[in-house]
């Protein structure tokens, strides 16, 4: 069964809401800080120097996605409610389009896959990958908390450098982004890389043949 805070089905309710005190901003969000303020530098890229950056929105505490349908939900960043919280650059991967589409992957709402149904294999399916939490470019819109950062489509394909948005992998790595495959391998793709090999990449079921050499990793 799946963990209450990724059980979107439970009578818990999401995490952000249910720990006072709460912050008055408006968005009425409380969260245990003596947990999830806490720093974790293995969730931290070092090339991502504006992670804890003032941020123009807020922090991503979850968004996922399920069937058709791209969820979010974020705390303002305010002194004492999200200022502090902990970062990450990597989620984990739910597939083209999470549960409803051709091409799933092993993380939507609710999962609990088995690698026994990863049947495309753990080395040819993507596990997790790096993540902005918003625009590349200027001042940073939105982060991403690594408390309950959820799952990633891949729909919107990879951006190209200087671009892309919440809901795309991306990095600030000059040209690609890194990816954990559910092996514990780890691969490079190139930003703007071809689009069909990266959905193939990032299904479970599909039983399509990656040409790598198209996504800039050719091993």
């Amino acid at each position: 069964m799946p963990y209450p805070e990724f059980a979107f089905n439970t009578t818990y309710g999401a995490w952000a809401y249910n720990t006072p005190p709460f912050s008055t901003d408006g968005n009425m969000t409380g969260y245990n800080h003596a947990i999830y303020d806490n720093h974790i530098k293995i969730f931290e890229c070092p090339s991502d120097g504006g992670l804890y950056n003032a941020v123009t929105g807020g922090i991503w505490d979850a968004y996922w996605q399920n069937g058709y349908t791209l969820w979010g939900d974020y705390l303002y960043e305010t002194p004492g409610f999200g200022k502090d919280l902990g970062r990450t650059n990597y989620i984990a991967n739910a597939g083209y389009i999470g549960s409803g589409g051709p091409y799933c992957g092993p993380y939507y709402v609710n999962s609990s896959t088995k690698t026994t149904q990863i049947v495309d294999g753990t080395s040819q399916t993507i596990g997790f990958g790096e993540t902005l939490g918003g625009t590349s470019s200027g001042q940073r819109d939105f982060v991403m908390s690594w408390g309950g950062s959820g799952s990633m489509p891949t729909a919107w394909g990879l951006p190209l450098d200087g671009q892309g948005d919440w809901y795309q992998y991306n990095s600030m790595h000059s040209g690609y982004v890194q990816f954990g495959f559910c092996d514990g391998s780890v691969r490079a793709f190139m930003k703007g890389c071809n689009f069909s090999n990266y959905i193939y990449a990032s299904g479970m079921n599909d039983n399509q043949v990656i040409n790598w050499a198209l996504l800039g990793n050719a091993s």
